[in-house]
């Protein structure tokens, strides 16, 4: 079955060290329609001067779409800023992600929606999980917003199958999932699982590549080494032909963390990215 998605998305996450306003021509110029922004975007952005009205000008005048913004880090009691699994500034910064804070941002900024993800590893109960993911929804709601849960291998919702399940107890209208697929073989989510995911419950996926076992046993270091689609060992032909089998049209993108690749020229890596996104979606196929 083809896969479609409805926007080409060229993720926060691969930008990292351009800064926003030079992100947007070269983003639009290799065909992506659409951008996210990360909380620390916002204060490179503020620290230059510029306002959340700004930034959703230039993104406007690129010819882009606002996705996600990211993320809200802190809507779970227990999250604690001691973590060992994250470093200091990336808990406190965690903290910081409030869904009052966070949603109100992403409503001045013209955003599509909030993505929502624990990074402190809290054990997993779905019917209280949900409880509290559904008044992050609530919350979005009041600023027009969607809410994209992302499941990741250090957080309390870990797999495929845990976020179908909050998603479910939740019974948001505003809500839906974001694949990941460094998330999803990391953590040990099942492509069957997937490929039986209600379409909509699927808001958006990102795609990136990696070695078949981790490259360190620092669980956060690892998430830091990825690789564009096809460079890495990942059965991203697989993933993509379950995330096709859902008959989603949800925006798909490319979210690639490297140190090496942040090294090129911005107008290369977007380039580059959107190889990998049409790699990905000849995959599908």
């Amino acid at each position: 079955m083809p896969l479609s998605p409805r926007e080409r998305v060229l993720y926060a996450g691969t930008c990292q060290g351009t800064p926003p306003l030079e992100r947007f021509p070269a983003a639009k110029a290799a065909g992506f329609t659409t951008v996210t922004l990360f909380t620390s975007d916002l204060v490179v952005a503020r620290e230059a001067g510029l306002s959340n009205a700004d930034l959703k000008a230039a993104i406007a005048e690129a010819g882009l779409l606002l996705g996600d913004i990211e993320i809200v880090g802190k809507w779970l009691p227990g999250q604690q800023p001691g973590t060992p699994l994250l470093p200091p500034a990336m808990a406190e910064a965690m903290m910081a992600g409030t869904p009052e804070k966070i949603c109100k941002a992403a409503g001045e900024l013209g955003a599509r929606a909030v993505t929502v993800a624990d990074l402190f590893g809290l054990p997993f109960d779905g019917p209280e999980v949900a409880r509290h993911f559904a008044r992050v929804c609530d919350v979005a709601a009041d600023h027009g917003l969607a809410v994209t849960l992302e499941f990741v291998p250090t957080g309390c919702v870990q797999t495929v199958a845990q976020a179908r399940e909050v998603l479910e107890r939740a019974d948001r209208a505003n809500a839906g999932m974001l694949i990941d697929s460094y998330h999803f073989f990391r953590a040990g989510s099942h492509l069957e699982d997937m490929a039986r995911v209600p379409a909509e419950l699927i808001a958006a996926w990102q795609m990136n590549d990696a070695g078949a076992t981790p490259a360190t046993d620092d669980q956060f270091a690892d998430m830091m080494i990825r690789s564009m689609p096809g460079d890495g060992e990942f059965d991203l032909a697989g993933l993509m032909q379950a995330i096709a089998a859902t008959g989603t049209t949800a925006p798909g993108g490319i979210e690639v963390f490297s140190v090496e690749l942040v090294r090129l020229p911005f107008a290369e890596l977007a380039r580059r990215s959107a190889q990998g996104l049409d790699y990905c979606l000849e995959l599908a196929r």
